[in-house]
This record gives C-alpha cells, structure tokens and sequence, in this order.
C-alpha cells in the first residue's frame, strides 16, 4: 500500500516537527530510531499519519494538483481497499516496511558520512579532492529537496 510505505517512513522523524509528549523518552529521537520501534512505535505513528491523510488530507491535496497529474493520481488515490483483515495485515506490513527503510536510510547516512555528497555552499572546496564539501548525506538522502528536518 503506496499511502502506507510512506507514512511509515515520515513516523520516525515526526518528533522533529510535532511534540509527542504522549510517547515519553527524549527529543533527540532515540525512541522513533530503534530497531524495536519499527515494531511497534513507528506503526502506530504511521497508523495517526495515514488516518490523517486518507481522512482530512487526502481530497484537499488532490485538488491542489495540476489537472495532468491530478488525472494520473486521481484513481489511484481513491482505491484503497475495503476494511477487513487482509487489508490490516497488508497496511501494517507497509507501515513496519516504511519505517525499517527510513532506519535503513539513517543507517546508511551514519555510515557514509559527507565524503560523496557536494556541498550547497559554493566555493567550499574539499582538501585533494577539487569538490565541494560540507553537505552530509542524511539531508539529502532523506528529504531529496534539500535542508535536513529542523533540529539536524
């Protein structure tokens, strides 16, 4: 389930724009990023999102929409499946799959670090390598348009 995917991959980082004072622990994120969280915290975030979106957010956007995209979106958008347990299994599969690529992601930034990815400020040259530097992965391998989440 497209809707899914991507809710469970926004729940991990949801603390950096809405306080979750309800799920305790700190701010710094270390609850929405553990390996058990993709169990059980990071669906049930995804699960809030997904309601949010199929139920108040889903029609206002797809008005936004300029008409060629809006034709292709359209039907798509407006077939999620009937409830019943098959649809439970597959939306809670998608929201535990969303938010283990969201940590794998993470993972894979952490481990990378900054040494392939060139800087956004210009003039900024990396010592040997005539490239800019300075710009880490984790912006822009999780929010592709530029600028990390607020708080990085």
């Amino acid at each position: 389930m497209p809707s899914a995917l991507v809710a469970g991959s926004l729940a991990p980082d949801l603390p950096y724009h809405v306080p979750l004072r309800w799920i305790g622990g700190d701010y710094n994120l270390t609850l929405t990023h553990t390996a058990s969280s993709v169990l059980w915290l990071d669906p049930l975030i995804g699960l809030l999102l997904l309601l949010a979106f199929h139920l108040a957010l889903e029609r206002p956007l797809l008005a936004l929409l300029p008409p060629a995209a809006a034709g292709g979106c359209g039907p798509a958008a407006h077939r999620f499946p009937r409830p019943g347990p098959v649809t439970a299994v597959r939306v809670l599969l998608s929201l535990v799959v969303g938010a283990a690529t969201h940590l794998a992601w993470d993972a894979l930034a952490d481990v990378l670090g900054s040494a392939w990815v060139p800087s956004a400020e210009p003039g900024r040259e990396r010592a040997g390598r005539g490239r800019p530097a300075g710009l880490g992965v984790a912006p822009v391998a999780e929010h592709p348009a530029g600028g990390g989440p607020a708080g990085r």
